[in-house]
């Protein structure tokens, strides 16, 4: 008997809200059209994962007229199953810039203003998915049309979240919040740090992650136990086992629909000595503070610990420094972390995922942050 599956992550109506957003900026920006490629912007917009960097996909929003995906024939059936998207061009691997010139002026956007990734100022780096070469050819080809950069466009979108992104991030930080329960709660006094993550990595999946660590490969977590290790060694896993005193750090977040968690925990090898409480205590102290200023309509540069967005990237746009000036929205989902390196050479770091909301702020990270006990049975 054959049996069917929905594959739309959200409803069609989340994105037509998107598109309804999008063109409103892209009236204000005088855009005519938005082309995009970069693969979670991409994302956001189709619902569709993209397959490969050799086979690109890219959505294209006119001002006027349906939207559409231009596709590689293997790989176009996934865009029309996973997307609500109906028009998807199809191409022959390689892309080519005569593709991408045949789907843009098909559509009537010859001699029009076209919004692409073609410069992303947060993250300093083009961000498009398609070739540089290709890019400029497209460019030359249609000589008639103007490219300009609407990356800040796009995050604009991205910044603030939805109710269905809202849902779906404070169900990833709950299945991470479990996760790290589960995992000071198994790991005992001796067993070694791979082991450990080996624990966390378990429990994510477990507790209905798509994928743990941020999907991540290498490392499964910033996991520090050594009190000698030097600051900006690779936070990970090592062989070295759990002795009385040692500081466990966790600071990552499964994913759940392609969105991420970001927050930290700690616990202590055996009780806590007086100096640990202490600095833990100055931290959630510091965190609070912050924490105070949160609310719509707040500077983020008002924030007094390292902040920055989360979403379908772990770490992602407004970022502090770059953004001090903006005013916080409701929705923008922030990830607020303060860090206290002692002399004795241990990470004592609290970091919360939060909603901004019109009245202060919605915590998504709602299991303990006090310090975790690891001790044995």
């Amino acid at each position: 008997m054959n049996q069917t599956s929905d594959f739309h992550e959200f409803p069609e109506a989340e994105y037509q809200g998107r598109y309804e957003r999008a063109r409103k900026l892209m009236a204000e920006a005088g855009l005519d059209a938005l082309f995009v490629s970069e693969d979670n912007n991409y994302r956001y917009f189709t619902g569709h994962l993209p397959p490969t960097k050799n086979r690109p996909t890219l959505f294209v929003l006119p001002m006027d007229g349906a939207p559409f995906i231009i596709a590689a024939t293997y790989g176009s059936a996934a865009a029309k199953q996973m997307s609500w998207v109906q028009k998807i061009l199809e191409y022959e691997v390689p892309l080519k810039a005569e593709d991408l010139r045949e789907a843009l002026s098909g559509a009537g956007l010859d001699g029009k203003i076209i919004g692409t990734e073609a410069h992303d100022r947060f993250f300093g780096a083009a961000g498009m998915g398609v070739s540089h070469g290709e890019y400029q050819r497209l460019r030359e080809q249609m000589s008639g049309a103007t490219f300009r950069d609407a990356s800040e466009l796009t995050w604009g979108l991205r910044m603030v979240k939805s109710p269905l992104e809202q849902e779906c991030l404070a169900k990833v930080c709950e299945i991470t919040g479990r996760a790290y329960q589960r995992t000071f709660s198994e790991a005992r006094p001796g067993m070694t740090e791979s082991q450990v993550g080996q624990i966390l990595i378990g429990a994510m999946m477990e507790e209905g992650a798509d994928l743990p660590s941020q999907g991540r490969p290498g490392p499964c977590a910033f996991l520090i136990v050594d009190a000698s290790r030097p600051l900006g060694d690779l936070h990970a896993p090592t062989d070295k086992p759990l002795g009385p005193g040692d500081l466990l750090h966790i600071d990552t977040g499964a994913i759940y629909n392609g969105y991420c968690a970001d927050f930290a925990r700690l616990a202590t090898v055996g009780p806590a000595s007086d100096a640990q409480k202490a600095l833990w205590q100055e931290v959630r102290r510091r965190m609070d503070d912050s924490l105070s200023v949160v609310g719509a309509g707040n500077r983020l540069g008002d924030i007094s610990v390292h902040w920055h967005g989360v979403g379908l990237d772990g770490v992602e746009p407004p970022f502090v420094g770059n953004h001090d000036d903006l005013l916080m929205e409701a929705g923008m989902v922030l990830a607020l972390e303060e860090i206290i390196y002692p002399e004795s050479g241990e990470t004592f770091h609290l970091e919360e995922n939060v909603i901004v909301t019109a009245e202060g702020y919605e915590l998504l990270t709602k299991i303990d942050s006090g310090l975790y006990l690891i001790a044995d049975d």
